[in-house]
């Protein structure tokens, strides 16, 4: 992505701060936001059969995190996502997200941004 994208990504950026424990998604509900952890830590699991929490996937700070397949599909998701201590992050919405992506064209772009 080139700098000029990147300052027009910006404008669609929220600043939030969650507290410990807050949870960011749960388990029915559609991820309608790709996060970037400046600061915190949190997890992702689910709710086993037999109600045990499973971890699935931790995040620390400097890290994307978002449940892809729900955010893509804008269906219900099957996970949860919880801060583990008190957080900073900012977050882009699926609306902003495809607005970027009716301008730019570079959905790939993001995706390899987010994996780095």
């Amino acid at each position: 992505m080139e700098t000029k994208d990147f300052d027009h990504l910006y404008l669609f950026l929220q600043s939030r701060t969650v507290g410990k424990g807050e949870l960011l998604l749960t388990k029915g509900n559609v991820c309608r936001n790709i996060f970037f952890l400046l600061d915190g830590f949190v997890r992702m699991y689910y709710i086993d059969f037999e109600g045990n929490e499973i971890n699935y996937r931790f995040t620390n700070s400097g890290n994307f995190f978002v449940d892809f397949q729900s955010f893509l599909t804008q269906k219900p998701s099957l996970y949860y996502w919880e801060a583990m201590q008190d957080a900073e992050l900012l977050q882009i919405s699926y609306s902003s997200v495809q607005h970027l992506f009716d301008l730019y064209g570079k959905q790939d772009d993001l995706i390899i941004l987010m994996k780095s």
